[in-house]
């Protein structure tokens, strides 16, 4: 999102992990126009133009990204989320039931690398899609 050349970028996570490795990775490119938000998503609450999200899949909790999605469609009119392909008709319905159009579509498969506990191979390949939606 930084090398569009943005006015700022907000990176929202509670993984302590996540942003250690975020804070490497924006001094490598010694980029300046971002805030770091150590927070749970429920806690952001800025009005944005753009969300570029990748939520819990909601394996182990079903529909964990109900609540990235909900935070999204309250503080931007554009968005871009990753879920499972499984998703889509629970996508379509929130979708519809916060007056957001899904615009664009794309299908790929998501290499997951083990990072979690439950994880059980070293990269598995999930069908995931990734949906641009815009405000009615």
């Amino acid at each position: 999102a930084l090398l569009f050349d943005p006015e700022l970028v907000y990176f929202v996570d509670k993984d302590e992990r996540a942003l250690k490795k975020l804070k490497n990775n924006l001094q490598l490119m010694d980029l300046k126009d971002y805030e770091i938000f150590n927070s749970d998503i429920k806690e952001f609450n800025k009005k944005v133009d753009l969300v570029i999200q990748n939520p819990p899949f909601g394996v182990k909790n079903e529909h964990a990204d109900k609540i990235f999605l909900q935070r999204a469609f309250h503080i931007s009119n554009v968005i871009y989320s990753f879920h499972k392909l499984t998703s889509e008709k629970f996508i379509e319905a929130i979708a519809k039931d916060h007056n957001f159009k899904i615009t664009h579509f794309f299908k790929f498969n998501f290499p997951l690398k083990r990072t979690m506990q439950y994880h059980k191979k070293k990269i598995q390949k999930i069908e995931v899609g990734c949906w641009r939606f815009k405000k009615i």
